[in-house]
């Protein structure tokens, strides 16, 4: 059966705002777009919610990845999301180079007006935005299980409690948080384990890949004025006193029954859980898209259908960037092998004297895995027959100098 989707041009009413705001940047327009809706769910998500049959209320909290090449454009919308919804001021927005165990500190402890002397958040709610996620987010095993713990909020309404040896106990009253950061495809796979994977984290979180600029330019028009930060922030303070569950339309009730109907019995090729999260995905979306355009919390049948447009795009970046992402088995191996080749003489190494000096690192079953992926990847070449070497391409030096320098 095939869903047809109607396509709304003018749907993102204050979305619209943000791209006006930034025409003249390079920053891909998907980029902008998700910085938009993120802004949104940070400042409605612990008020507002979409009622699961009587089964859960569904708040509009969304975690987000923008993962493109370093200098591509990512941290103008995540610096616009961060300053726009510090500017509400209605949640706590948790940003800079932290641990989880110091952010659940911060999401429990309660915040106090300094001129009226009323706590300020009565609950854990939180917007984490950081410009590179492996930079601001401190390397713990315990990373990636809390943080899809916390994430769905109708399963921790009661509350949440974090219990370390030396710490005592945290409790998190109701907590809700929005996740906004960026990545480049090489961090992504270094930094996310192959446990987390298809353990659940990547299945919560909207991957947005790009590999192009929107545009260029040089930018060196003095005359242009700086972003109306002030203007942009109205429509999100309108939005910070809503309270309550959002109501269907007819039309938008159809929409979402007749894909679903179509997409949920399918067997899909998904290692990560996202193709299972898409029908939530979707209705997180959809509540901000329809809050994009005006104060009622109500799904229209175009906020339903440019959800659909969206989240489905999503399905080619989940494969491109975990296809081979995660620690592999052979990590540490390839890691080994690569150094000894870049170490060697003019970066050429003989198949017998690697094995000699990977000695206790890898095997000959090993290495043929190991290089097999390399030469795929492009990261060195092999020659000769008899005598097999191997030797590092332009291209994986160019990788490597720049992993080095990142690192």
């Amino acid at each position: 059966m095939e869903i047809t989707i109607k396509i709304w041009s003018n749907w993102m009413s204050w979305i619209n705002l943000l791209h006006e705001a930034t025409l003249d940047a390079e920053t891909p327009r998907s980029f902008i777009l998700w910085s938009g809706i993120c802004s949104i769910s940070a400042v409605v998500s612990p008020n507002v919610w979409l009622n699961k049959a009587g089964k859960y209320h569904l708040s509009p909290n969304i975690y987000c990845l923008l993962v493109a090449k370093s200098g591509l454009g990512k941290s103008l919308p995540i610096s616009m999301a961060k300053k726009l919804v510090t500017m509400v001021g209605n949640t706590r927005v948790i940003s800079g180079r932290s641990t989880i165990q110091k952010i659940i500190m911060d999401l429990s402890k309660s915040e106090t007006d300094e001129k009226t002397g009323i706590a300020r958040f009565k609950d854990a709610r939180g917007f984490i935005v950081s410009g590179e996620f492996s930079v601001s987010m401190q390397s713990d095993t315990d990373l990636f299980t809390i943080l899809t713990d916390i994430y769905d909020t109708h399963a921790n309404a009661d509350g949440w409690v974090n219990s370390t040896k030396a710490g005592g106990a945290e409790y998190l009253k109701a907590p809700c948080v929005t996740l906004f950061s960026g990545s480049s495809p090489e961090h992504f796979e270094e930094f996310v384990p192959k446990v987390n994977i298809a353990g659940g984290f990547i299945g919560r979180t909207l991957l947005i890949y790009e590999e192009k600029r929107w545009r260029l330019n040089p930018l060196v028009d003095e005359d242009m004025a700086d972003i109306d930060f002030v203007k942009l922030s109205c429509h999100l303070k309108k939005l910070k006193d809503l309270s309550g569950g959002f109501k269907w339309t007819p039309t938008a009730k159809k929409v979402y029954i007749d894909w679903y109907e179509d997409f949920r019995p399918r067997d899909h090729d998904d290692k990560t859980g996202t193709a299972e999260r898409f029908p939530d995905h979707i209705l997180k979306v959809a509540m901000c898209l329809s809050l994009s355009k005006g104060v009622e919390l109500i799904l229209r049948e175009e906020d339903i259908s440019e959800a659909l447009k969206l989240c489905m795009k999503l399905r080619h970046s989940v494969k491109v960037l975990t296809s081979s992402s995660g620690k592999s088995n052979t990590a540490a191996q390839t890691r080994a092998a690569l150094e000894l080749i870049l170490k060697s003489p003019e970066g050429k190494i003989s198949r017998e004297y690697l094995l000699q000096r990977g000695f206790g690192d890898f095997n000959s079953t090993e290495l043929d895995q190991i290089v097999e992926t390399l030469i795929q990847s492009g990261f060195i070449q092999q020659t000769g027959t008899k005598v097999i070497v191997y030797s590092i391409s332009e291209r994986g030096k160019q990788i490597w100098e720049q992993a080095k320098e990142k690192s």
